[in-house]
């Protein structure tokens, strides 16, 4: 089972957004990428957008994501 364990790579998940602004879908994957567990997962987070003042991306760079 150990072996097993060493063989396994992480999956890698990117979500590609057009701006992280406070709002109901952004909560939601801020939700999504909190639960994720970092050991299985490569997580990245990609905004299109400029972030302007109303961003939550200093919640998301408190996360284990690239």
């Amino acid at each position: 089972m150990l072996q097993m364990d060493k063989e396994m790579k992480k999956i890698k998940i990117l979500y590609l957004v057009s701006t992280l602004k406070k709002c109901g879908p952004v909560h939601i994957l801020f939700g999504l990428i909190n639960g994720l567990d970092t050991k299985r997962f490569d997580i990245y987070l990609m905004s299109l957008s400029k972030e302007g003042d109303d961003s939550m991306m200093p919640l998301f760079r408190e996360l284990e994501i690239h």
